[in-house]
Formats: structure tokens, sequence, C-alpha cells
């Protein structure tokens, strides 16, 4: 029998009547907190075809929740293909694709977002945000301002407004903002966190450092699991006393708060820290009287006192003329240590062209290594203090003859070896860069136009008063930056 015109099938029949009921089961398993079932549900919608572009989206969380990324993303790109003005999938496709180091595709779908839909102040503050990171501060703050004058009580908004400003060294302005997320939300710690940046961008240490102590859970930065009762933030007496160091955040931030563990050894107390296995042998060169433990052997936490490593700047209230200086770190000699090649008349120079990439800076602070190695070429003897090269990277550092080591690179006391080798450094900013200033080795660092707020202005940092800071004049200008490295070898 021929179907009437309009008429559903009863295969069609079935098929809708099996999605409603699946439907239904869904919204009952997300009732009740039961994901494993709701995602079998859109899984099952998914195979037959009945995906709504929400529910694209909806799968997309689960997946996402599950730590699918890749999958994640590609169902929220399913659903704005479908509806395209749906804003919030086009949001969450953005952010994944910055999570996925993808930054320049979640730039080109939040600038699509907010032409559709002007209208979210969440969507172009997630915009301002991945601006910001990506060092484009004129187009962030104006991203900011769009989401304020939508809602002018959003306090990521006025963070990320407060922040672009006091990049730009107007922190006259962005204090109204910080002021304002304070009091929007006060027990939410990261307005606080960001003021302190800001703070400590400007000279104010004291504040900074206090406000510093809001760090935890903000831009990744995770409280160290071995907390214990009894922190100490300097004050009371230590001396007889155990404390337990832990170590946080990055290579870099360690290799430039460890400076301050003498103080603690000074004080009486017995001083037990807590790093990564590849920064050991390097942070027990610090003073003897440290006793040094590998983060990863997982060791019991027994000590009277607890702090952790960046707030020993707090307790010793850090300011420029008062902390230690560099040399605070040393080579390490062992039997295993890395020798570096046996030395030539030609001067020496070592160079660092990336590091780690920190959630959302991607190529923000790394040096295109061919650009680098046109500045130095000719400059001396090179040679890579960087573990890690791509094949291509590999390939570029043999046809310049410079000396790459790789895996050969155990640990930091081991770059700390073919550190010390060198007449000079040539790095960005990572923690090998930092290695390097802190043994004392003549370091030139190249810096993006903004850049953190140890190393904020100038051409100096009181961090290391001996680097010199070689500053981007405008945002990703390498060449010009190298261009100037490469006269001021030659002179």
């Amino acid at each position: 029998m021929a179907k009437t015109p309009g008429k559903l099938s009863e295969t069609q029949v079935a098929v809708l009547a099996k999605a409603t009921t699946t439907r239904e089961a869904i919204q009952a398993a997300t009732r009740r907190g039961d994901s494993e079932t709701a995602l079998r549900g859109y899984q099952d919608l998914r195979r037959a075809g009945q995906l709504s572009a929400e529910e694209w989206m909806r799968l997309g969380d689960l997946l996402d929740a599950r730590g699918v990324l890749t999958e994640a993303v590609t169902a929220y790109k399913t659903a704005v293909s479908m509806n395209r003005a749906l804003t919030e999938a086009r949001q969450k496709l953005a952010y994944g694709l910055v999570r996925m180091n993808r930054v320049q595709d979640a730039l080109a779908e939040y600038a699509k977002g907010v032409q559709i839909d002007g209208t979210s102040a969440n969507l172009w503050t997630d915009y301002g945000v991945t601006l910001a990171a990506q060092q484009k501060e004129a187009a962030a703050g104006e991203a900011f301002n769009r989401a304020l004058a939508i809602n002018p009580n959003l306090m990521l908004a006025l963070v990320g407004r407060a922040n672009v400003r006091a990049a730009q060294g107007r922190h006259d302005e962005a204090h109204p903002d910080f002021e304002r997320a304070f009091k929007l939300q006060p027990d939410n710690p990261l307005p606080r966190f960001n003021y302190a940046g800001s703070c400590l961008r400007r000279g104010d240490w004291a504040e900074g450092f206090k406000h510093y102590e809001a760090r935890w859970g903000v831009n990744n930065i995770v409280e160290p699991i071995h907390r214990i009762p009894g922190a100490w933030l300097g004050e009371g007496d230590i001396a007889g006393k155990s404390i337990w160091v832990e170590g946080e955040q990055g290579f870099g931030d360690m290799l430039m708060f460890c400076r301050f563990l003498p103080n603690l050894a000074d004080l009486g107390a017995k001083v037990i820290v807590n790093v990564p296995r590849a920064l050991q042998d390097v942070i027990q060169s610090v003073d003897p009287r440290l006793e040094v433990l590998a983060m990863e052997d997982n060791r019991p936490v027994r000590a009277d006192r607890y702090i952790p490593m960046a707030s020993l700047a707090l307790a010793f209230k850090a300011m420029p003329d008062k902390m230690p200086m560099a040399p605070y770190l040393k080579p390490v000699d062992a039997p295993d240590r890395l020798v570096a090649p046996p030395r030539t008349e030609r001067r020496r120079i070592g160079i660092v062209w990336s590091g780690g990439t920190p959630f959302g800076l991607s190529g923000v602070r790394a040096v295109p290594l061919q650009d680098l190695l046109k500045a130095v070429s000719g400059a001396g003897e090179i040679i890579a203090l960087q573990k890690e090269a791509t094949k291509a990277e590999r390939a570029l550092l043999a046809k310049h003859d410079v000396a790459f080591f790789g895996d050969d690179l155990k640990n930091f006391a081991d770059t700390a070896a073919l550190a010390v080798s060198c007449d000079l450094v040539v790095s960005c900013d990572t923690g090998v860069a930092h290695l390097v200033a802190g043994l004392g080795v003549p370091l030139w660092l190249l810096l993006p136009f903004f850049s953190g707020w140890w190393a904020a202005s100038g051409d100096q940092t009181p961090w290391f008063p001996e680097v010199r800071l070689w500053r981007q004049l405008t945002s990703e200008d390498w060449p010009g930056i190298l261009a100037k490295v490469k006269d001021a070898l030659a002179a």
C-alpha cells in the first residue's frame, strides 16, 4: 500500500517513539545524577540520527566530563553546525579548542560567535581571556568592555579588564575593577590572586605576597597535597622544629623561590623540601642543611610545621634589597652527571627556545628556533640546553652544528653542568632560564611584550639583577628583538 503523503511510516513512528522514551530516560538519569546512563542515552540517539543541536551540546558536556576532550569538541562543533546561533555550544567549542592548544581556531570561533550573537557577556569575557593570554591586550580590553556593557557585575570580566590595565602599567585604572570584583564575590580567590599580580608588577611586594596566598585553585595552581596542620608564614619560633616545604607550580617558580630555604635553616629549623625528582639534586645544592625529597616517592609527611615554597617570600618579607641573590644554586658533582664538552677558544653560547606551554600560552613565550639561530650564528660555539626538540628542530640544530644532548639531560643538575660551561646563555622565559640565573651564569632573557610579574618592566629584574632582559617592543615581535641581540653579540 502506498504511503499517504506527509504521513510517517510505521518505522519512522517507532524510531520517534523510541527516541521519546530515550529522552525521558536521559532526563530521569540527569535528575538523579547518573551521567553514565545519560551518556548511553545520548549515544543511542546519535546512532539513530535523532540528536538535536542542544542534545549534541549536552553529549559534549558528558564527554568532556569523562576527559574525552577531542570527542567533546567534535560534539560541540556538530551542535553549532546545526544551530549557528547556539552561543553556549560555540563558547564550549572555543574553550575546548584552547585546551587542545588550538588557540587560533578558538579565537576564530569566539570571533564568529560574537558576530552572530553580540549580547552574550560570558562569550565576550571568554574571548577577552583568550585574547589576553595571546598578548592581544587592546582587543582583549575591548572584549571585556563589551562584556561589562552588557553585565556590569560580571566578576570575570572585571578581573580580566583589570589584568589588561595592570599589564599595561595602568594600575590606578585597574584598582577600581579589582575592588568591585572583591565586593561582588568576597569569598572567591580569583580577584585577590590577580590583584596580587598587579601589586607585584608595580613593586608593592608586601601587599602582593599577602594576596598571593589566594592562589590555590586559581589558574590550575593546585594546593599541595601534603598540607598539614601547623602552617607557618613567618610567625613564631621554629628553632628545633621540623618544617616541610612543598614545591609548587612550575620548575621556574621553584628555582626562583628556593633561594629562601637557607633562611629557614638559619632559624634553627630542620628543613625538609619536597620537589619533583628532576629538581632534587639542584635544590639540594642550595644548602647542605636541607633534606630534599622527590615528590614521586610519595613520602609521608613528618614535620611540625608546613609552608608552600612560594610563601617563603611572604614569610621572610621579601623586598628587592632584602632577599638572597644569585648565585644561590651550584653545579652538582656526581659519578653519573653529564659532562660538558671540552671548551675551545671560542665563546660558548647556550640557547633555549621553548619550554612548557602553560594553559593558553602556546607560542607566546617560545622563540622560533630558526630566528634564534640566525641571531646567534657566528657568535661562537652554540650548544642547546633544552631537553625536548621536534624532529624538524633537531635537523635544524644539526644543520647549524649546534650540540644537542636531548635524553642525556636526565635532570636539572645535568642541565646545570652544561650551563656553567657557557660564557652566555640566550633563553626564552622558562625553567632553564631560572636555573641559569640562579647559578649566576650570564643570561640574556628573551621576553614577550607582556611578561610575568617578576620581570614586568625595564631591562632588569630585582630577582636577578645581573640578567639582561630583552623585551619585545610590540606583541609577537621576535624578529625585532632578535635583530638587536644579533647586533649586541657582534659588538
